[in-house]
């Protein structure tokens, strides 16, 4: 992670593409919706970073792909909220 965060990194593209698979395998897990909103503010900060310097279409669209992942996460917990919200709404309590 620490080679997709650093704003002077000197690594390969080669190590840009593997550190962004691994997250794309993360988020793609069967934790698939358990993304905090800061770890999603993070991953997306160096997403929007590795499109502003980095010129490999793998990069590019490898990023595009983690970004529609995080946004279906970001998705699916809004919806399990919802859901959680309506369901405290809807039952009454029985005392």
């Amino acid at each position: 992670m620490e080679a997709l965060c650093s704003r002077t990194s000197a690594e390969s593209d080669d190590t840009i593409i593997t550190c962004l698979k691994s997250v794309q395998t993360l988020l793609t897990s069967k934790r698939e919706g358990v993304v905090s909103p800061a770890v999603s503010r993070e991953i997306l900060a160096v997403i929007h970073r590795l499109m502003l310097t980095r010129d490999c279409s793998e990069i590019r669209n490898l990023s595009v792909t983690v970004l529609e992942q995080l946004v279906l996460a970001a998705k699916t917990n809004t919806q399990c909220k919802y859901g959680q919200i309506k369901f405290m709404i809807s039952v009454p309590d029985i005392e």
